[in-house]
């Protein structure tokens, strides 16, 4: 991108399983939630545009729960331009807090399964002199069994 320095952060907190798959000094693993606001403040200063990825809700749900609202406050105070969420398997909320663009839930793109949501669809964003300038959610659409769109 010419020049634009982008950040991107991913972490997981799934609160049954944060322990289990943690990275540690004597094996791999996902990073948790732990200092994520102190890392995303760090990247800012280093970051033209700072991208958090999050892996955090609670699953089923179409709309999103009160400490993914404050986390992600709290990631877009430290810094984060665009915070993405999963974990949920569902389309949730989208839209500006300020200026950070905050996408709760982004559902499944392929999943195996049908016990949540087979809606689904895609996030475009454009950027334009070092700064996201649209956001573009197309339409969702479903997934059958076999992940073919319908």
């Amino acid at each position: 991108m010419k020049g634009v320095k982008i950040a991107i952060l991913a972490f997981g907190q799934v609160h049954e399983l944060e322990y289990a798959w943690a990275a540690r000094d004597d094996r791999p693993g996902v990073a948790t939630a732990l200092g994520l606001t102190r890392s995303v403040s760090a990247v800012r200063a280093a970051a033209d545009l700072v991208v958090v990825f999050n892996h955090r809700g609670r699953e089923g749900n179409s709309c999103p729960i009160s400490e993914q609202k404050t986390f992600a406050a709290k990631l877009a105070a430290a810094g984060g331009d665009v915070i993405l969420g999963s974990h949920a398997h569902t389309l949730q909320g989208d839209g500006w807090m300020g200026g950070t663009y905050v996408a709760y839930g982004l559902a499944n793109f392929l999943w195996y399964g049908d016990s949540f949501s087979t809606d689904t669809g895609v996030l475009k964003m454009t950027m334009r002199a070092a700064r996201w300038s649209k956001m573009s959610s197309y339409p969702p659409w479903s997934l059958s069994q076999d992940s073919r769109s319908h």
